[in-house]
This record gives C-alpha cells, structure tokens and sequence, in this order.
C-alpha cells in the first residue's frame, strides 16, 4: 500500500483486497472512505480522482475554517452587501431550508454567532456572560437571510452561517450520486460514521453497519443490513466539555442560547438519505430521549436507535428498515 496523490493534492489510498477495493483519505475533519466490490472497480474509470477532487472543492468553498472561500465572504459582507451565489452553491443553501424545516427550526445554519461564543468560552475556561448569550442569540435566526436565484445576504451585522451540520451528510449524498452517474452499482459510503448504502456488499448479502454502544466496548448494539440508505449518527457522549463543575454537550441549542445538557445521549438514524439521517439524529439529541423517540415515530421512511449509558430504544419501524 502507498500514499498516492490526486490532483488537489490530498493524500489517500486505494486498496484492493478480497472482495473489496477501498478509498481511504482525511476530509471534514474525519476518516473518510468509499468502498466498492473488486470485480466492479475499473481502475481507468478514474473514480477516485473524481471522488477526491470533488470532495476538495466541497470542504474548500464551505468550510467556515477556510480563509477566503465563499463562506467566509458571505459572512464578512453580513450587514454590508449582498454575495453571488453560483448555480452549485443552491444545494447546500437548500440543504439549509431542509434542515430548518425538518428539524422544526432545531437546526439553523445561522448559529455561528452562539458557536463561536462558546468556541472561546471552551478554549479560555470561561463561561460566557447573560449579555453575550443574547446578544449572539438575537443574530440567530434562519428566516433572516435573505436569498434570491442569484445572491443571498445576511442583514445585520455579526450574523455568520456555518453549515457544519449539513455539510458533511450532505457530501456523502453528493458522492453517492455521482457514483451511480458512473454506473457504480454496489458501494458504500463512510464520512467519520455518516454512511450511505448501495446495492449490496456481496452477490447475496447485504452492507453490514455497526452501530457503537455509548460507552465503548466491542460489541456493538446492533449490526444492521443497509442497502440503498443512509446512516448517521448524533452524539454529545464523546464531545464534551467541563465547566465550573458542569458538563457541555458540543452541540448549541440556539433557542436557549446554551450547549445540549443531554450529554449522555446517542441516536442513530437510518432514512433514505444521509442527510435526512443526519438532521433526525441531531434533532432526537437537542429534544432528549423521550421526544426524540415520538419524533422518530412519526416519520414513515426513517427509524433509530437512541441511547444512553443505562439503556437503549428503538423506533417502531427499526427492524423492518433494516432487516
């Protein structure tokens, strides 16, 4: 095995072995990695370098901790001027509208103004204060951007997206359509536990996909069998932080201004696309286990497993999605 390089210059491998060739490198700040069946992989297709550079442009454009991009220039012109959006920018912005609207306003891209007040306040071991809480708070809100067929703007000033909470499920949908565009039948997708499923892993069985106990150990709850779907998974339980005696979730919840006080939490959801999973799953975390599971109920095409340290759940659909 080497480390080869694509065109954008990010490190990866390509493995083949047994039945399986697989696509590993570091994106999104995660392990990353594309697995296909052996005899369906055709080294001239180039699906690697397609793969990767695509994933480069992606993370470059809308990461908020790239200098310069056009996320960053969004945010620097908030209160100022309105930005062009290009046509490719319209589905990550819809991405946005989705999540807004299936999480119930839970997950809003506008937060950035709470994340990075609490961002300081994790570096400096320093609770922020009433009056930053609000005042960030007061420049939330998903409704306030304005967007049009050609330009978006932030109206006041300090407003910031941030899209880290479609971004990544968002990508691995993306990647799974253009390896059905290049008539890839069977592959699974895996961005640091964000997962899509396609076809079948071997003739006759079906992708097995783990999902981890909260609190480690080596067996995990459940394996499932996952084809033509997507998994995500949302936890606070291992991203944390302590302050003044108390522990913080990782995750804002915009409507109180604070972290997640469900820090024991895990769901995973299983839905017809990563990014749906992905919305689910930290929805079910911000509302805690009981609304988390009613939640879950009510949606047709998409089940999961919540979890604590104590005990487990499972949606009422759960097996029947994943036998």
């Amino acid at each position: 095995m080497g480390l080869l390089e694509n065109s954008s210059l990010r490190s990866f491998s390509m493995i083949r072995a047994g039945d399986h060739a697989k696509l590993s490198f570091h994106a999104f700040g995660t392990n990353c990695e594309v697995i296909l069946r052996n005899e369906e992989f055709d080294p001239s297709a180039e699906i690697e370098n397609d793969v990767l550079t695509w994933v480069d442009w992606f993370e470059k454009r809308y990461s908020r901790f790239c200098n310069n991009n056009w996320l960053s220039k969004v945010n620097q012109n908030a209160g100022i001027s309105e930005v062009e959006i290009q046509e490719e920018d319209l589905a990550i912005l819809d991405a946005c509208q989705y999540a807004y609207f299936l999480s119930e306003g839970i997950i809003d891209a506008s937060h950035l103004p709470l994340a990075k007040i609490w961002e300081r306040a994790r570096k400096h071991k320093k609770l922020p204060s009433e009056y930053e809480i609000q005042h960030a708070s007061s420049l939330v809100g998903w409704e306030k951007v304005v967007r049009s067929n050609d330009s978006v703007f932030l109206p006041s000033v300090g407003m910031g997206l941030d899209f880290g909470g479609v971004g990544k499920e968002l990508a691995v949908d993306q990647v799974a359509r253009s390896l059905t565009l290049h008539g890839v039948p069977n592959f699974l997708i895996n961005f640091g536990g964000d997962v899509f499923a396609k076809g079948k892993s071997l003739e006759n069985q079906a992708w097995k996909v783990g999902i981890e106990k909260v609190g480690g150990g080596i067996q995990p709850i459940c394996i499932l069998n996952l084809q033509n779907a997507g998994l995500a998974t949302s936890g606070n339980y291992q991203k944390f932080f302590d302050l003044n005696g108390k522990r913080y979730g990782h995750l804002i919840d915009h409507r109180t201004g604070y972290p997640t006080i469900f820090s024991s939490l895990s769901c995973s959801v299983i839905s017809p696309s990563c990014m749906k999973a992905g919305i689910l799953s930290t929805t079910c975390i911000m509302d805690g286990k009981k609304e988390g599971e009613s939640k879950l109920d009510r949606q047709w095409d998409s089940a999961g497993c919540i979890q604590d340290f104590d005990s487990h759940c499972f949606s009422s659909r759960f097996f029947q999605l994943t036998k």
